[in-house]
């Protein structure tokens, strides 16, 4: 295995030299030509529903209808064995307190771009006043919900219910200690409680205290109490926290309270691994490091735990002691709230310990610890992520690159972190505005989640109250305002809920040991899986410290992905992925797409071709029924390039700073060119409004071959077209 890894790692850094198409001269990323893109309107979304846009039909109305959820192996199915997968989208900290009114809208949204998931995040959140324990309402402790904000966001999760939209919900994100929760040296704890919440007991507790207000509360729109509710799919722990973080990524444990605890748990562990000081001398001796001192000894209380153990000179063992220490207390935190919630509380569905940062170090260890005590596995990826902030103007996101060519940050994280044999969500992925390939990305991650049996909840729709229409976009992560997101999601989220996307053949099982995990080497680096290979097969990893059976974890899968790779054969009948020139294509049943640099070529699919003139677009020919391309009578077309707030001017070329916002509404790059479908049948051609309601009837002409062809262009104003077949004609002939 060793040896697999190695060349593994030099394959994966001779990859970066493949060849890439030129982009074209003078196209400007920062600051483009905008004369002819249109102004995009807000969607009216309640009077989408049933129209070429609505990914909505593929729903279980109301969610919950098929009953409560069971993990078997890395699948869920529900009680009457439906498959259950999920597409989703976030709902985070204001944006969870909506009126009533603008609850509904929001649910329209959600359920109509074909989000069956979302993922209640940040109701505690610590930087707004009226969170779920109503600081504003005169509450001055989050021991208490405050019934008010209880009630307020029981609406929105029965609007979306009512929609089919399954809800995940987390406990702890940003809980701000208060002055009446009796926490000691609250002053010192950060938001969240990072550290400090998951091993002291009385703040354990109040966490539990805050899953059971929430969980037995009855919702009044529904009648059912959340844990009773088959709609509440998973309740994720924390979000990005993790005790084996500590002196990585969360802060240290300054406060000598704190310190004391952990200090005196550390010792009791050594207690009941070590018979006696001299074993543990012994043990932890090493030259030129630091082992045990000798005023420590674990009888007395004394071994001193730092939490800056990491940057230590600890000896091998004494910082494998300390990281195996971590573990334990991570694993009992998650099996304590587990067991509270499931049988105390008697909550019927599953739980995700922690929504894992994937930038953190300390990710494979938590990954065993979840698979060893929870019901389903989660993480947080992202290809562009502001570097100093969510606002306008000003900050800098970095990564705004290609992916369909390179860059490909965030999709080889599955390949890294995907657990053999348990669920896995992406709690958390997103391409943050102003980048401006985020298209491709819904298209890559709709195909490839289903491939890496992976739930994506992209983050998020919402974080605050919904603005007024067609404002701007206001803040980099939300995409309720955002063209580009909003145009492509219809799409995406039909070719991910259709569910007939082919397996690649060949998976490659990474062993992981505890062993080679718990030492400095791994906490200062990630494992990474080649970052060009992962689209050739699916990567996922087995822990044989845990029960895994590692028989099959040979290296034939990877030695045929890699043959694949050097050949630039297409990745399966369906998919052709082509990195050095960068271009994406797939082809199904139900679905033609294509994406990345399509400008000036033709590109040829099995049902349609695409000939176009922007240099970079997202497009794609799909059923907009539940029938197949041959079956149809309705067809959607996507067309979809950038987007921007109107008068929004960059400081670069490369566009990844902002130096004034801009205004609304958003405008939308069109995508034109010439578009020729396969198809005998007469038909008729619209161009949609953002509401997916006809506007203009297009002509079209009729090839040798008897295709139809047209062409679409800036004078549309729009990224969706509907085809119709006409009864009555080319099935008489």
């Amino acid at each position: 295995m060793k040896r697999i890894a190695i060349l593994a790692l030099i394959i994966c850094i001779c990859a970066y030299g493949l060849p890439v198409a030129a982009e074209e001269e003078g196209f400007s990323m920062g600051n483009p030509d905008v004369s002819d893109w249109f102004e995009w309107q807000w969607p009216d979304d309640a009077n989408a529903y049933g129209t070429p846009i609505d990914a909505s039909m593929f729903f279980h109305k109301p969610a919950g209808k098929h009953g409560f959820v069971e993990a078997r192996g890395s699948e869920m199915f529900f009680e009457d064995n439906t498959p259950a997968r999920f597409w989703g989208t976030n709902i985070g900290g204001i944006g969870i307190f909506q009126t009533k009114e603008d609850a509904e809208k929001l649910a329209d949204r959600i359920a109509r771009s074909g989000f069956n998931i979302a993922r209640f995040h940040a109701m505690d959140g610590s930087w707004f006043d009226n969170n779920i324990f109503g600081y504003s309402n005169g509450n001055t402790t989050s021991k208490k919900i405050d019934e008010k904000q209880l009630d307020i966001f029981f609406y929105l999760f029965t609007q979306l219910k009512e929609r089919g939209v399954y809800s995940y919900i987390d406990l702890l994100c940003y809980r701000r200690p208060m002055p009446n929760d009796g926490i000691p040296f609250r002053e010192d704890i950060n938001n969240g409680w990072k550290g400090e919440g998951q091993f002291d007991p009385y703040l354990i507790e109040l966490q539990k205290e805050f899953a059971r207000q929430l969980l037995t509360a009855v919702n009044p729109y529904t009648g059912l109490a959340l844990k009773d509710d088959p709609a509440v799919i998973v309740i994720g722990l924390t979000n990005e926290m993790g005790i084996m973080g500590i002196g990585k990524v969360s802060n240290p444990i300054e406060t000598n309270y704190y310190a004391s605890i952990l200090q005196s748990m550390f010792n009791s562990w050594l207690a009941e691994k070590y018979s006696s000081r001299s074993e543990l001398e012994k043990a932890w001796a090493q030259e030129g490091k630091t082992g045990l001192d000798k005023k420590e000894d674990f009888t007395k209380g004394t071994v001193v735990f730092k939490a800056s153990y990491g940057s230590e000179n600890y000896s091998d063992a004494r910082f494998y002691d300390i990281y195996s220490f971590l573990y334990y207390l991570q694993v009992d935190y998650f099996r304590q709230m587990n067991s509270y919630i499931k049988d105390d509380i008697g909550y019927k569905n599953l739980i995700s310990g922690v929504a894992i940062g994937l930038q953190y170090a300390f990710c494979p260890p938590m990954q065993i610890a979840q698979r060893e005590t929870s019901d389903v596995n989660a993480n947080n990826t992202y290809k562009s992520h502001p570097s100093t902030g969510t606002g306008y103007p000003g900050t800098i996101t970095p990564w705004i690159s290609p992916t369909v060519r390179n860059g490909q940050e965030m999709f080889q994280h599955f390949t890294v972190n995907r657990p053999y044999n348990i669920p896995h969500f992406v709690t958390e992925w997103q391409v943050c505005s102003p980048s401006h390939y985020a298209p491709e990305h819904y298209l890559l991650l709709s195909v490839y989640g289903r491939i890496y049996e992976v739930n994506p909840i992209n983050y998020g729709i919402i974080m605050d109250k919904l603005p007024p229409e067609n404002s701007p976009q206001r803040d980099f992560f939300e995409t309720f305002s955002d063209a580009m997101h909003t145009s492509i999601s219809p799409l995406a989220s039909m070719i991910f809920l259709r569910d007939n996307i082919e397996q690649p053949d060949d998976i490659f099982y990474r062993v992981v040991k505890k062993d080679e995990l718990f030492n400095k080497e791994s906490f200062n680096n990630w494992f990474i899986t080649p970052w060009n290979i992962w689209p050739y097969g699916e990567f996922k990893v087995k822990y044989p410290d845990i029960g895994d059976d590692v028989s099959d974890c040979t290296g034939e899968g990877l030695d045929n992905m890699y043959k694949k790779f050097y050949n630039n054969e297409p990745q399966t009948k369906q998919i052709n992925w082509n990195q050095s020139t960068g271009i994406f294509r797939l082809e199904t049943d139900y679905t033609n797409a294509a994406c990345g640099f399509l400008g000036g070529l033709t590109i040829d699919m099995a049902d349609c071709i695409f000939e176009l003139e922007n240099q970079s677009a997202t497009v794609g020919f799909t059923s907009a029924t539940e029938k197949t391309l041959k079956e149809t009578d309705d067809y959607l077309i996507a067309l979809v390039g950038r987007s921007r707030n109107t008068g929004m001017i960059m400081d670069d070329e490369e566009g990844k700073k902002i130096v004034i916002k801009g205004r609304g509404p958003q405008i939308l790059e069109p995508i034109k060119g010439y578009i020729t479908l396969k198809m005998q049948d007469d038909i008729e051609i619209y161009s949609l409004d953002s509401s997916g309601h006809r506007v203009t009837k297009l002509e079209y002409s009729t090839t040798p071959e008897g295709y139809k062809r047209f062409y679409v262009g800036a004078e549309y104003k729009t990224a969706f077209y509907e085809v119709v077949k006409v009864k009555g004609n080319a099935d008489e002939n």
